[in-house]
């Protein structure tokens, strides 16, 4: 494909074709540089084997964590919250097969050594106060041992099948699984975030198939507000699936700002690898007309936000294609 000066650049339209975003290869520049030198060949020696090694070498497997756990659970301990955390982790825990790991993450050091003394099955990691949400989840996710993560708060539900539920779900194909909220939102903004964000009402992403999400660059930082969403939308953007664990009841969940729910859409358009702004508002706009009494919040302002924050997905397109972003 690259033995005439025609044939290398045809291989570089059919690249810039294929990835104007550069999301696979940073630069296409190889597929247009000219031969170099020739390189002699090298003859095989006739009693060489094919296969080299015929049977792996006594270490070879050392990498292979066959028998590690299915599901990381990690549970974010915020201070004052030890004592309730303990009584949480202790009942997760209970009757684990060796399929479930359990982190908790805090950034008290006197919840740490609750945790270290009263559930010492559980691993405690102590991080630094000035660490972002998002650095914090990304610390969590290069830790965690398991095939999927799951993030919890103190204080949320999970029934007897509730972790059984999250390995189902992912084991079907999703790769990122909501769990139910306790209350809805209470602010027009908060609405007009959970209808932009493509989650169903009370419902929140929680778990995520972890390599996949890695490869992705884990979560966000310039998100300042459900960085869960946008890492379900990269995930989801990369063909995956999402479903609802009903067994999973976030305790609540806060709402942006107004400045915050633009900034979060803006960069979700900048993230993107498809072009869905259009097809998000419009269905964004469906179901807030189905919502109905469920709405506790002034419909204008929500569909008001609504439109905003689509403007700022749009926004964010355009900023990708001028500059676009290096995952």
């Amino acid at each position: 494909v690259s033995l005439t000066d025609a044939d290398r650049r045809a291989r570089w339209d059919k690249f810039r074709q294929a990835d104007p975003d550069c999301l696979w290869e940073p630069d296409y520049a190889y597929t247009i540089e000219e031969p170099g030198p020739l390189k002699r060949w090298e003859q095989r020696p006739v009693d060489l084997p094919v296969l080299v090694h015929r049977e792996p070498s006594p270490d070879s497997w050392d990498d292979l964590n066959i028998d590690g756990p299915v599901l990381t659970v990690v549970v974010a301990v915020e201070p004052g919250e030890e004592n309730e955390s303990v009584e949480m982790l202790e009942g997760l825990s209970a009757g684990n097969d060796g399929r479930i790991e359990l982190l908790a993450l805090t950034r008290d050091g006197y919840a740490a050594d609750v945790l270290r003394r009263d559930v010492p099955q559980v691993t405690v990691i102590e991080i630094a106060p000035e660490l972002t949400e998002a650095r914090v989840r990304n610390t969590a996710l290069y830790l965690a041992r398991g095939d999927y993560v799951t993030f919890l708060g103190v204080g949320d539900r999970v029934s007897a099948d509730g972790l059984d539920d999250l390995i189902d779900g992912h084991d079907q194909g999703h790769g990122a699984l909501c769990v139910l909220v306790a209350e809805l939102p209470a602010t027009p903004v908060g609405w007009a975030e959970l209808l932009l964000s493509g989650a169903e009402p009370g419902s929140v992403y929680a778990s995520f198939v972890r390599e996949p999400l890695r490869a992705l660059g884990g979560f966000d930082e310039r998100v300042p507000h459900r960085i869960d969403v946008s890492a379900a939308r990269a995930l989801l953007d990369r063909g995956f699936t999402a479903a609802t664990i009903p067994s999973v009841v976030r305790r609540g969940q806060a709402s942006p700002s107004f400045a915050g729910l633009l900034r979060q859409r803006f960069e979700a358009g900048r993230r993107s690898s498809s072009d869905t702004a259009g097809g998000r508002i419009t269905d964004a706009w469906r179901e807030l007309r189905a919502l109905d009494g469920a709405l506790d919040a002034s419909r204008r302002s929500v569909a008001g936000l609504i439109v905003a924050g689509g403007a700022a997905t749009w926004l964010g397109r355009a900023a990708r294609r001028v500059r676009p972003h290096r995952s």
